[in-house]
């Protein structure tokens, strides 16, 4: 196991420290950043130093569930054309809520080149975090691309577009959303990262057009369709320029982008000038995300016994 800490100022040395001196722990390699480099250079950067055969990519708030790495490993060697193997992902809460399922496909199968980013549009596409990968994938291809958001969607992308994956409906790792609050990006580090994540598709070679533009369309629907609870979350947090930009996006890609910028102006100067509005805004907002998740948590109860873990995690 390898450790990359980005500079962070909690237990995370000491924390593996701790696992590393327990007995039958596996080992673990850890380095941290003298400064915080950013989430892609230090992914990046640690990919690079990637020399096993298989590699699998795991965040510091999500889990691994037991015998996932077993599976995807004796699988990947059952079928060496298979760059990819991808597992379903549980959804849930930093309080143990389980939330659902990253895809909605109950399939256990190998499918071709693709087919498989095809599987992703239809289906939905698991976090990383469940996916096995070959090192192979990254001397053919490279690492990860700085796109922002987008970064991991296509380097997933790009794997089930040009090679064959396993699929797995079982899931083999947890997804923790968090609070009841939706992690919030900066408006920079999604605007202009979709148009760099559509060109970087149109750079890719030996993939059908058709699926390319399938991936980008979808993409860009699914930007738009986000983007105006993207604004109400910035209009909560008090992040009233990212609103502003988000509001001037939204109509420019809408058509009436003249109008927008004075709207988003307006807007914007509104709310900096009356806190009171932001109170309301995020507090109302906060009774639709917390309704929203108990809706989603009354689903999927088989996978309840998954949040089980010790009181220290």
């Amino acid at each position: 196991m390898r450790v990359r800490d980005n500079a962070s100022t909690d237990r995370t040395a000491e924390v593996v420290a701790q696992s590393m001196a327990t007995k039958g722990s596996c080992e673990i390699d850890f380095r941290k950043n003298s400064s915080n480099v950013g989430a892609y250079n230090n992914f990046h950067t640690l990919l690079s130093t990637i020399d096993t055969e298989f590699f699998c990519i795991l965040s510091d708030d999500d889990l691994l569930l037991p015998d996932h790495l077993a599976l995807g490993v004796t699988a990947m060697r059952r079928s060496n054309n298979c760059m990819a193997y991808v597992a379903n992902v549980v959804h849930c809460t930093s309080t143990g809520r389980v939330l659902g399922l990253a895809s909605s496909a109950t399939c256990d199968a190998i499918l071709d080149r693709g087919v498989a980013a095809e599987h992703f549009l239809k289906h939905g596409r698991p976090e990383w975090t469940g996916s096995i990968y070959r090192r192979e994938l990254l001397e053919r291809h490279g690492g990860i691309h700085p796109l922002g958001v987008y970064a991991d969607v296509e380097f997933q992308f790009r794997c089930a577009a040009l090679y064959p994956s396993i699929f797995a409906h079982k899931p083999g790792a947890l997804y923790n959303h968090g609070d009841s609050r939706r992690r919030l990006y900066p408006f920079d580090w999604i605007w202009p990262a979709l148009t760099q994540f559509e060109q970087q598709l149109d750079a890719w070679e030996d993939v059908d057009p058709g699926c390319t533009k399938r991936i980008q369309q979808h993409h860009r629907r699914q930007y738009l369709d986000g983007l105006p609870r993207m604004i109400v979350q910035y209009l909560a947090s008090g992040a009233y320029q990212d609103a502003e930009s988000a509001i001037e996006q939204y109509a420019a890609n809408r058509g009436s982008a003249s109008r927008a910028t004075r709207a988003a102006k307006i807007v914007a100067a509104t709310f900096n000038r009356r806190p009171t509005l932001g109170r309301i805004t995020r507090a109302t907002y906060q009774v639709w995300r917390t309704a929203r998740l108990w809706q989603r948590s009354r689903f999927h109860h088989r996978y309840a016994e998954l949040m089980r873990l010790p009181p220290d995690r």
